[in-house]
């Protein structure tokens, strides 16, 4: 999960823990691909207003290092930028932690049958993913 927020952050790692996700999460779009690289997630939650990544948005760095499913949280105004920009998910703040959790499901389900877009299947990335498995602690 790359989330700025702290509260929000907080929240959503809450949310998908008690769902028995993994949850890794980045500070920024920065450390948000370095992490992506590492933990190779199966799917992405991230903010849309977070900074350049050297003068290149971060959303477009991360959709263009991985292929996973990308849940973009932000304000209502992006969502169809965001969804034409790549993203397969969009929840205006504050998401509803039950709709997030049953969308992450749905993406996973998805991935599950038409096979992995990239990720290891051992996390949600950015915050990092993983149905079924012990939880660890964030990265």
């Amino acid at each position: 999960m790359i989330i700025r927020d702290r509260g929000l952050a907080s929240q959503l790692r809450e949310a998908l823990r008690k769902a028995e996700y993994r949850v890794w999460q980045a500070k920024d779009g920065v450390d948000g691909l370095k992490k992506l690289r590492r933990a190779c997630p199966d799917l992405v939650v991230m903010e849309r207003e977070l900074s350049p990544v050297n003068h290149e948005d971060s959303f477009l760095r991360i959709r263009k290092a991985t292929r996973v499913p990308i849940i973009v949280v932000g304000g209502g105004q992006n969502a169809v930028e965001m969804l034409e920009l790549g993203a397969d998910a969009y929840l205006p703040k504050p998401p509803d932690l039950m709709e997030l959790t049953a969308r992450v499901r749905a993406m996973l389900r998805r991935e599950s049958v038409e096979g992995p877009s990239g990720g290891d299947k051992n996390g949600v990335g950015i915050m990092g993913i993983s149905p079924g498995r012990k939880i660890s602690p964030a990265i």
